[in-house]
């Protein structure tokens, strides 16, 4: 390689570092943005879910991973926002069921519903199915 080529190397190094730093801050903004000032959802385990004092809770999002696979390997997550919890999560790896995933599909995002009581409801009907 002559010398200017080495130098246009070195350039285009320079470039591409600087180029991908540019882009990795936008991208950070870009998520500040879109997730700073939101309080994370605390997950709630279903059990505690069944012993709460009734609450309002609108349904912020229904997150279904692995649709294609067998509901026993399904992981659901429920995102709610509550008065009084703030935002909350059912779900999760730890605590998804093929129960919880059915309950999951029973939602509609941007409905509030009154919990426990809608997941009572929901378990006590296919109780009576079976």
């Amino acid at each position: 390689m002559s010398l200017t080529t080495n130098r246009l190397h070195l350039c285009m190094i320079r470039w591409t570092k600087r180029r991908d730093a540019i882009l990795l801050s936008v991208a950070m903004v870009l998520i500040c943005l879109n997730g700073c000032g939101r309080r994370p959802y605390r997950m709630m385990a279903v059990t505690k879910l069944e012993t709460t004092p009734p609450f309002q809770a609108k349904v912020d999002d229904v997150i279904i991973e692995k649709e294609n696979e067998a509901i026993s390997n399904r992981v659901v997550y429920i995102c709610l926002s509550t008065k009084q919890f703030g935002r909350i999560g059912l779900g999760g790896e730890n605590d998804s069921s093929p129960e919880l995933v059915d309950f999951a599909e029973t939602l509609q995002k941007g409905r509030t519903y009154e919990f426990p009581k809608q997941w009572l409801e929901f378990r006590a009907s296919r109780r009576l199915k079976e």
